[in-house]
């Protein structure tokens, strides 16, 4: 009965802080014709400039680097709005969460399924665009999506914790935090390729660069790049040290913060 009892509770805060995220989202569209396919439609854009500019002269396959940048930058968002928007969750949201009644930990996830709700929105739009490419593989990719969904929300609550602890104690740490972040996105393979086994800087990027083994992942699961076991051990290995980092900073620093619900 009580396991019965804690997963309706839940269920019940998941849908609750879904439909806090959709209304909050649909409101910030509701003067438009479209509504929320802003968000799909502007990414589709994005990618598509991205593709006109720097697509490879020599591609035999349009089609492919156009999703190779597809899967790339719809992750990217996720990742740089992880990082970014986590800067000064508690310092701009707590008067939010106090009249919603949320924990502290309500007020983090709220803010993980708001990435979520805009970072499907865009992969709706890329299973849509991948099945017209690939109807024979796209189920697959389906099912493959799911826990690589799960990996990102791990390692996004993680990240968004010790980000927005760390800017609660050194203030300044926020602008440094955007500042990389721009650096961030051309640093990372969003739109570059690099070969396979070369030398040069965009392998050394490949290699050290955190962000590359979970977008090396996304285009795995599309069949944009062959499977690599290596990248999703690393990729592993990065969410469970950072969650585990996440947790213990939350543990010891909960208390901190007094004046919410």
């Amino acid at each position: 009965m009580n396991l019965r009892n804690s997963l309706r509770q839940i269920v019940s805060k998941t849908i609750r802080l879904f439909l806090i995220v959709y209304f909050e989202n649909k409101s910030a569209y509701q003067r438009t014709k479209i509504g929320l396919l802003w968000v799909p439609l502007s990414t589709m854009a994005f990618v598509l400039t991205l593709t006109l500019v720097f697509g490879p002269k020599d591609q035999a396959d349009p089609s492919k680097f156009f999703l190779y940048v597809f899967i790339g930058y719809t992750l990217w968002i996720f990742i740089l709005d992880s990082i970014t928007q986590s800067a000064n969750i508690i310092q701009g949201q707590i008067d939010f969460a106090n009249h919603n009644k949320m924990s502290l930990i309500d007020l983090y996830l709220k803010n993980l399924f708001d990435r979520l709700f805009r970072h499907l929105l865009s992969v709706a739009a890329l299973f849509v665009i991948a099945g017209f490419f690939s109807p024979g593989t796209i189920w697959l990719s389906f099912l493959f999506y799911i826990p690589f969904i799960l990996l990102i929300m791990a390692i996004s609550l993680g990240i968004s914790y010790l980000v927005n602890y760390t800017t609660l104690i050194f203030p300044d740490v926020e602008k440094v935090i955007l500042i990389v972040a721009r650096f961030l996105f051309f640093l990372s393979p969003v739109f570059w390729v690099a070969d396979p086994g070369g030398a040069g800087m965009r392998n050394l990027l490949l290699l050290y660069n955190p962000v590359s083994y979970f977008l090396t992942i996304a285009r795995q699961i599309f069949f944009i790049e062959p499977f690599n076991a290596n990248s999703w051990i690393v990729a592993f290995g990065l969410t469970i040290v950072i969650c585990s980092a996440g947790y213990v900073c939350y543990a010891l620093t909960k208390d901190h913060v007094r004046n919410i619900s």
